[in-house]
Formats: structure tokens, sequence, C-alpha cells
């Protein structure tokens, strides 16, 4: 059993251990000047053991360094210590005077490091323990963190270094003081998790970076550097800066694989330059970034990521921007965008980027992240843009450009655009997409080629200079006046929703197709070739009204469809007209919607169950039918009947008998109102049935009608006047 008063074995043999070692670290201090390390005289007399604490004295200039451990190391004002090769550690270093390490030395220092005086030369000053310190406003030679595995330093005041290293798992903080770098600083992982941070204080990098720090970092100007001596200015890479803090780069630099976090500033005269070096890399800015500088590329393909806001007083050139994120922006209030800028923005889906001031770029591509991605805008509000070269969007997936004033694109063009557009600049670019917008407006100013199936929505144009080569479906879903000359491939067509002006010849051999309630067509020109118009669609009847007569090679009326116009104005159709006209099953009224082509009429065998009927004070069978007389035809079914020849114009002047005629009509309707009789007089009206029927206001193509007359004379049907 234990006394009170008795010490128990083994914590006498501990303290026996620890005053062992206290005896053992004594203080020895230089008592010579200018001697080597073996040859100075020490007080007390004998090298320093390992565990000493070594005192240069004031006015004691002493040479190299055993490779010992020592304990602290301190050095006096006015006194030196010079290492020229080797390597030594100790425990800690107090520097108040001049210590030089030489290139090939290492000074591993498992402790704090306070320096009031001047540390230099070419070696390396090594921090080797976790948890050390590093204060002093003392000059340093160049740093290297080296603590081990998970080693943590950190500055116990403001502290400017030549050059820093940090070893791979090491981190140095310097918390609330400011650290200047003013040459290399590396960290061997640049891309892991930050190795120098820094909470309310500033990381000045003034040399090249090749690491990962975190927190408000100036990226400045190396007081040592000689620029004349430099071809290109030092390279960053790595991982720098935090949100919420502040990059500022305020020299020239090259950024080579790096990404900048927070709001980054480039200052007025400084160039920031990609550094691509032959590769397809590219830098990541997070944040806003505002550029009065020059933001450049050494490489056309390179490549800026930034994800956030940009606002630009600067200069920005010879770059790809690739923008991302949903808050993303471009504000270029008082900057220069070089004509060659290219931007992509690419996102998830509902993803803006908006457009704040005015901007020219070559090429400007909205890409979503992923094919499941959709609805990616670019929204350039009521801002000026112009795309030189290329302007794309995936249309498939909803991407768009918005404005609310002209987008003008120059180049190749496939996308949607909802807005004003100008298609202007570079002859025969590509043409595929949506563009325009209700109460927008669509104009091609330059020769373009419809090379993919488009659509132009609003007030559609072409200037009379420009060739429009359309080798694909376009859409006209507005009025649209073409003034330019216009070729249509068989593989093309235009489908025209609204009124259609076309100011010049059309050659080809593709379609016009006018669909719609009610559109006007007027062609200045005669259409060549073998182009066709179309009216109307099967189960989409049209109504198309001429402002000028028409010359077509081809023309086709889809059943339901109709064609009208008006005073003198006509169809000449040059090679092929068919009329598709519906009839009812069983007997039904007939007559030509086409002139059958001479001598051969057109027969109707094929299409009904019996010869048709015609009427001449009795009913006889007849063979073929002819322009202006009516018939009765037996269908098994309803079904429609394809009238081919030539197009029959009004005025049409129609033969008649005293007594019941049955007429029929031209290839467009005419009013009853406005039919005139010659020789002969009105006894009844037009009717489709004799006796008890309402008159018919209308004589419709295709179709027949009863009408009495007093003697034989003819009858002519009028257009409206």
């Amino acid at each position: 059993m234990m006394t009170p008063h008795r010490i128990p074995p083994m914590l006498l043999l501990a303290i026996a251990w620890i005053a062992a070692t206290v005896a053992a670290g004594a203080t020895v201090r230089v008592s010579q000047e200018d001697g080597a390390w073996d040859r100075v005289e020490w007080a007390p007399a004998g090298l320093p053991a390992p565990g000493d604490t070594v005192i240069i004295s004031a006015g004691s200039s002493v040479t190299g360094m055993p490779a010992l451990a020592f304990g602290v190391l301190i050095i006096r004002p006015g006194a030196s210590l010079s290492i020229g090769a080797g390597g030594a550690r100790v425990s800690g270093l107090i520097n108040e005077g001049r210590l030089m390490i030489g290139g090939s030395a290492v000074l591993a220092v498992a402790g704090d490091i306070t320096n009031s005086g001047e540390i230099t030369g070419g070696g390396v000053l090594r921090m080797a323990r976790d948890g050390g310190t590093i204060a002093g406003a003392g000059r340093f030679g160049a740093l290297l963190v080296s603590a081990g595995p998970g080693g943590v330093v950190a500055l116990g005041g403001p502290v400017v270094l030549p050059s820093l290293s940090i070893a791979s798992g090491n981190r140095m903080i310097a918390g609330a003081y400011d650290l200047t770098v003013n040459g290399p600083y590396t960290a061997s992982a640049p891309s892991g998790p930050p190795a120098l941070i820094a909470t309310t204080g500033t990381i000045a990098l003034n040399g090249s970076v090749y690491g990962t720090a975190r927190g408000a970092i100036v990226i400045g100007v190396d007081p040592a550097a000689r620029p004349s001596k430099r071809s290109l200015p030092p390279l960053i890479g790595g991982v720098l800066g935090d949100t919420g803090k502040t990059i500022r780069i305020a020299a020239s630099r090259r950024l080579g694989f790096s990404t900048l976090i927070g709001g980054i500033v480039i200052d007025s005269g400084v160039v920031v330059m990609a550094d691509g070096i032959g590769t397809s890399g590219t830098n990541l800015l997070v944040g806003s970034l505002t550029n009065r500088g020059t933001l450049s590329a050494g490489e056309e393909q390179y490549r800026w990521t930034m994800q956030g806001e940009l606002f630009n007083h600067g200069t920005i050139e010879n770059c790809t921007l690739v923008m991302r994120g949903r808050g993303a922006s471009l504000r270029s209030d008082t900057g220069r965008w070089d004509p060659g800028i290219s931007i992509v923005f690419t996102g998830s889906s509902g993803d803006t980027l908006h457009i704040l001031g005015p901007l020219r770029v070559a090429r400007l591509t909205i890409a979503p992240a992923s094919a499941l991605d959709s609805n990616l805008v670019v929204d350039a509000g009521r801002n000026y843009l112009s795309v030189r070269h290329l302007f794309a969007s995936d249309s498939a997936s909803g991407c768009r450009l918005i404005s609310d004033t002209l987008v003008s694109l120059w180049g190749a063009a496939h996308g949607i655009v909802q807005g004003d557009v100008m298609f202007e600049g570079f002859w025969g670019s590509a043409i595929s997409g949506c563009y325009g917008g209700p109460g927008r407006r669509v104009m091609v100013a330059a020769h373009k080629l419809i090379a993919g199936g488009c659509t132009m929505r609003g007030t559609i144009g072409t200037r009379p200079s420009v060739m429009l080569t359309i080798d694909a479906p376009l859409m006209l879903d507005g009025d649209a006046r073409l003034n330019g000359r216009m070729t249509i491939t068989p593989q093309g067509s235009v489908v025209a929703g609204s009124d259609l002006f076309i100011g010049r010849s059309v050659r080809g051999g593709g379609n016009i197709h006018l669909a719609g309630a009610g559109p006007l067509l007027e062609a200045r020109e005669a259409l060549l070739d073998s182009i066709q118009v179309e009216i109307g669609r099967e189960g989409a009847p049209s109504h198309v009204l001429l402002a000028a007569p028409l010359v077509v090679p081809r023309l086709f009326i889809h059943a339901g469809s109709t064609l009208e116009y008006h005073g003198d104005d006509s169809v000449t159709v040059v090679d092929m007209f068919r009329y598709d006209i519906a009839y009812a099953e069983g007997f039904t009224m007939m007559s030509a919607a086409a002139r059958p082509a001479e001598p051969a009429a057109m027969t109707l065998s094929a299409d009904a169950a019996n010869p048709p009927l015609r009427y001449a004070t009795a009913y006889t069978a007849a063979s073929a039918v002819a322009a202006g007389e009516g018939y009765f035809i037996r269908l098994p079914v309803p079904g429609v009947i394809a009238h081919r020849g030539g197009f029959i114009n009004l005025p049409l002047t129609i033969p008649v008998r005293a007594g019941w005629n049955l007429i029929g009509g031209g290839s467009i309707a005419a009013r009853a109102a406005n039919a005139t009789a010659t020789g002969t007089a009105f006894l009844s009206p037009f009717v489709t049935a004799i006796g008890g029927m309402v008159p018919a206001p209308l004589l419709r193509p295709g179709r027949s009608y009863w009408v009495k007359v007093s003697a034989d004379g003819t009858i002519t049907l009028h257009p409206d006047p």
C-alpha cells in the first residue's frame, strides 16, 4: 500500500528522464567572429549537442552547419549564418540577423519561425512540423511547407515570401494575416483541397501559380521581376479563390487549366490570356467577373468557362466564352467585344443567360448539358445582338434566343430566335430553325440557303438584291414580301400561311404552298421552270385571292380549296393544272373545273359507275365533258375527282337554248349576280334543281346549275370587278 508521502517508482523514472533531457538541452553561444562552424569557439566549450539552443551572438559570422538535429537556432542582430550545402534540422528558428541558405542547402525547422532579419540564398527553408507558425517582418527566403501527412502550419503575422511550396497533404493557414508571395507558389495537388487558406487576410500571389488557395486573393506584380526579360507573363494554374471573396488580377497573367472562384476583377491595363498550349483545356471562372483590362486567348479554340456574371468594361478578344448556370449574364455597357468572340451557353433545363448591353460575337451556341435538358434561353432583352459567323441552338430541346430588339445574323443560322431578325452578311450561308414571332419582323438582306426545315413568323421580307435558294421546307407564318430572286429546288418548298408577295421570277422545281384561311397571292413576274403552286391541303382547305395575274408552270388546288381573282386578272398554267373536287354518293351535278386538253376530252369513266349524262331537251350519255356544260354523274361512294387540263378563266361565255339549260362554271367561282345574257333573257335564277330550290348565289368550280332562258343565246360569267 502506498503511503501519502511515497512517490511511485515509475513517476521517479519519468522525472529523472525529463531532468536528463533538460540538462542535455543547454544553450551554447558563438564567441568568435568569422569562423567556420567546426572552428568557432563556443561557450560553454565544445560543439553544440542535439537539443541545444544555439545562439549566434551579435557580431559573429559563421559558415557551414553539420547535419545534426539541434534545438532552437537564434541569430542575433548583426550576426550571420551561411549554410552553403547539405541539410540541417532545428526545432525552431529566431532570426534577427542574416541567414543565408545556399542553392543546394535545406534548413528544416521542426517548430516555429520568427524572422525580423534577412533570410537569403537559393536554398530552401522548410517548415517540418505540424502546428508550427511563421511570423516576422524580415526578409524571407524560399519556404517549403512539408510538415508530414496532414500537417498544418500557420502565420503568426503578415509575411512576405519570395516563393512558397506546399507539399501534398499539407496546409498553410494565413488566417487574418496578409501573405505575399513574390515568386512561384506551388502545391502538389492543384485541383484538390486548398493548401493555402486565408480567412480575413489577403493572399497576394505575384509570380507563377500551380496550386490551390482559398480566400481573398490578389494576383499582382513581382517587385523584382524584369518584364523586358520575360517573353510571356507568368502562368496561373490550380483552384484559387472562395465564394464571397474577391480575386483581383492586377498584372498580366496567363491562365492555364485554372479555376477562379468568387468576385474576379481584372484591372485596367492588364492582359489575362487563356493558355491552351496546343490542347483543348479550359479555365473555369465561378462568380462575377469584372474586366477592366483585356481578356484574351493564346489560341482560337481555347475556352474560358464562366459560371456567373461578366461585366466587361475593357476588351474581350480572340477566345470562346462558355457561359453556364441559371444566373449567368453578360454586361458590356462600356466594354469592347472583338468580332472574333464566340459564346457557348450550356446548362440544364430552365437556365437563362442574360445579355445586358450591345454584343457582337463571331458565334453564339445554345447547347443543353444533356439530351434530356430543354428550354435553355439566351435573353438579349432590348440590347442589340450581332452574330457574325454562326448562330446555333438545339431546337429539338427548345433552346432559344429571345430579344426585344433586332438580332443581326450574318453567317449560318440553325436554331430558334424569338424577336426581330435580320439575315445579312455572308452570301450563301445556310439557315434552318425558327425565327421571328407574332408582331415581329424577319428580313433577309443577303443571299441565303434554306438548308433545313425553316419557319419564319411575323412580317417576312427579302431585299431586291437578295438571291434566296430554298432546298428544304420554308414555312412563312406571317405576311411575306419576297422582293428578291428565288430558286426552289425539287427538295424545297415555300408554305405561306398568310399574304405572299413575290416581286421577281421564281425558278426551280419545288412547290409554293398556300395555306391558311385567306392568304393573298401577288406574283409580279412569271413563275418559271417546273415551279408548282399548291392551294390548300388534304383536310385543310384554303381560299386564295390573287392580287395580280398569275403565270405558273403547274397549279394544284386541293379539294375544298378555291382560288379567286377580280377585274382583269387571270391565271395562265403553262404545264399542268389539276383541281380536285369532292362529290357525294349517288347522282350529283358536276361540270369541268379544268378545260379538257384538245382534241381529247376529259373522261370520267374511271371515276363514275355510269357515263355522265348531259341535257339538251333530253338526257343523253356523254363520253366526255366540255367546259361550260353541266352533267349528271352517279358515284357508288363519296369521292374526289381530279380535274386536269387548262385553267378556265372568267369571263366565260356559255351557249344556251330556249328553256332549261344545265350549265357549268370556270376554275374560279362566279357570282350569279354578275352573270349577263346576250340574245336571250333570264327566266329563272341559277338553281341546283328545277322548282322549289333556293337560288344559288355562287357558281362554284366543278358544279353545275339549272337556268331557264327565253331564247337561244349566250350567258357570260364574270369575276368580281
